[in-house]
């Protein structure tokens, strides 16, 4: 009923959306964030949620963790990947909420999308200074606790190498270092010609095509670059 009634919409009638998914894990993907990327199938919807012409339309994405024995919002693990290729502009207008297993909601933490995707862009530069070789490569896992906060990327173990566990250093607390350490990591990258070639390889509307490490970087720059001017 939800496909039908918006396939067959013709002006955008909302300016707010909810989207709630729930898990009985404290380390979970969502099923990969299958159901929300079936959504994201309908032409309606994903203009709805990716729209470039119309005014953002607010986003709150409520993650419900319903856990038979409580954890702490430290340990919770996200694994984001899925989520990141899913909305992959600037989304400014996206929060992540994040619902622990207490039902008084005091443990409920709210972040914006935009600086994840901010963490993950600085996480990625890492990865690919220390690592040029996973480039090309598909993008390693990345995970966020319960906070928001961008953990670390990881290479899981294979039969010739150990898992890789790179840690991301770049907190989301507060928004003004984020934005201050990312304009002195994308100007030492320009000042070095680090990644140079690898944002003159790229084309930031067929890097869905590709999976890997360097198109997220770059998809993550060209949009960044244009809400934080620089």
């Amino acid at each position: 009923m939800l496909r039908g009634d918006i396939d067959h919409m013709h002006t955008r009638v909302y300016d707010e959306i909810v989207v709630r998914m729930s898990t009985q894990e404290a380390r979970t993907d969502f099923n990969n964030f299958k159901a929300l990327r079936k959504l994201l199938e309908v032409g309606n919807f994903d203009s709805l949620v990716n729209n470039r012409r119309e005014k953002d339309c607010f986003i709150n994405m409520i993650l419900m963790f319903k856990l038979s024995i409580p954890e702490p919002t430290a340990d919770l693990r996200i694994n984001i990947n899925k989520l990141l290729l899913a909305f992959n502009s600037d989304h400014g207008s996206l929060v992540i909420t994040v619902q622990g297993p207490d039902s008084s909601m005091k443990d409920t933490q709210s972040v914006r999308w935009q600086h994840i995707q901010t963490a993950v862009f600085l996480l990625l530069s890492d990865v690919s200074e220390q690592y040029p070789s996973k480039t090309h490569q598909p993008l390693p896992q990345i995970r966020i606790n319960g906070y928001g906060t961008v953990l670390h990327a990881t290479y899981p173990a294979t039969a010739i190498s150990e898992e890789k566990i790179i840690p991301c250093s770049y907190g989301i607390d507060d928004p003004a270092d984020l934005l201050d350490q990312y304009h002195r990591k994308t100007e030492y990258l320009d000042q070095t010609g680090i990644l140079g070639d690898l944002a003159s390889s790229y084309d930031v509307y067929s890097y869905m095509d590709n999976d890997s490490l360097g198109s997220m970087w770059y998809c993550l720059r060209y949009y960044l670059g244009m809400v934080y001017k620089g």
